[in-house]
């Protein structure tokens, strides 16, 4: 009996601690892997597509039928723009990695209370505020940050990470 609440204890805690910061770090990961994975997926379709855009070509043309022809061509088109679609992922993931390391930074260093990235953030929001006639305090940012990491709402499930300029919009518009 003592293993089962000890093992309960360990999944509320477990719990407990969840935040974003997981997904920052997974997201990291995949972006760092993806110039290797990438290339190689879309290579992959792009090399289907090339096959069979030629060989359905080819018998399309020998068997004097247009309709071969045709969709031969729109099948081999379609891989090559699959393969085209995983080099664009790749490099619309490298433009919004910046904006994203940064929030995991400004995550890790709320949790400290101090940090570069934290006190730029905390300049660049007042900026903001400043067309408001508003301002916020540096322990109120913190504890923001802090509660919106709590709360996932800077890594929503099924939508995208928020970038550093999303999470200054999301404080300058809770003020």
């Amino acid at each position: 009996m003592n293993y089962l609440g000890i093992i309960v204890l360990l999944l509320i805690s477990a719990n407990a601690e969840a935040s974003c910061q997981k997904a920052y770090k997974a997201y990291k990961t995949k972006v760092i892997v993806s110039p290797i994975t990438a290339p190689a997926i879309s290579s992959h379709f792009v090399g289907r597509g090339a096959v069979s855009t030629v060989s359905n070509m080819t018998a399309g043309a020998t068997a004097t039928d247009t309709g071969t022809t045709l969709a031969g061509s729109a099948n081999g088109l379609a891989f090559s723009y699959e393969g085209q679609y995983y080099l664009e992922m790749m490099s619309s993931n490298f433009r919004h990695y910046r904006g994203r390391s940064q929030v995991l930074k400004v995550l890790e260093q709320a949790e400290l209370g101090m940090g570069e990235e934290l006190e730029n953030l905390f300049e660049d929001i007042n900026e903001s505020l400043e067309a408001k006639d508003s301002e916020i305090d540096f322990m109120t940012l913190v504890e923001e940050i802090n509660q919106a990491n709590k709360d996932k709402v800077l890594c929503p499930k099924h939508k995208e990470l928020f970038t550093i300029k999303n999470l200054q919009n999301y404080i300058v518009n809770k003020f």
